[in-house]
C-alpha cells in the first residue's frame, strides 16, 4: 500500500482478561499478537510499527521472525493514548496515513484492513496526507 503504515497496539496489561496475559494468550496455537502481525503484514500496510509496553520482551519474542519494527512505549501505563503518541512519532516521512489495530484481535483479517483504508490507498494511490497524521482506519 504506497504511503499507508500499520501501528499495532500491544503495550496494555490486558488486566480485565484475567490470569493470562492477553497478548500471548492463544488461538488455533497462535499468540492473539502474533495474529494480528499476520493479518498486517498479509495486507502489503508498511511499515507496520508495534508499539509495546507491559511484558515487552515476552512479546517481541513472538514477533521475532516478523518484518515489523518494535518499539518500547515505557508510559503505557498512562493509557493508550501514549501508545498512539509512540507509533505516530516513528512513522517515516513516506507515511501520508495509517490504520491503527489493537495487538488482541484474533479475527482482524488481511481483507478487514484494506477495506478499511481508503480507495486510492486501495487501488496504489496516494493517501492524501493532512496535518499531523491522518488515520486511514481505526479497527479497534
Amino acid at each position: 500500500m504506497s504511503g499507508v503504515a500499520a501501528i499495532v497496539l500491544a503495550a496494555g496489561q490486558g488486566t480485565r482478561f484475567g490470569s493470562d496475559f492477553k497478548l500471548l494468550a492463544t488461538v488455533d496455537g497462535t499468540p492473539l499478537v502474533r495474529r494480528t502481525a499476520e493479518a498486517a503484514l498479509a495486507s502489503d500496510v508498511r511499515p507496520i510499527i508495534v508499539v509495546l509496553g507491559h511484558r515487552c520482551a515476552e512479546v517481541a519474542q513472538a514477533l521475532r521472525d516478523f518484518d515489523v519494527t518494535i518499539i518500547e512505549n515505557i508510559f503505557y501505563r498512562d493509557g493508550l493514548s501514549t501508545s498512539l503518541k509512540a507509533g505516530f512519532a516513528v512513522l517515516p516521512p513516506a507515511a501520508e496515513a495509517a490504520v491503527v489495530l489493537l495487538g488482541d484481535m484474533p479475527r482482524v483479517s488481511e481483507r478487514t484492513i484494506i477495506n478499511s483504508l481508503p480507495v486510492g490507498a486501495r487501488q496504489g494511490g496516494r493517501a492524501r496526507r493532512s496535518q499531523p497524521w491522518p488515520v486511514a482506519a481505526a479497527i479497534l
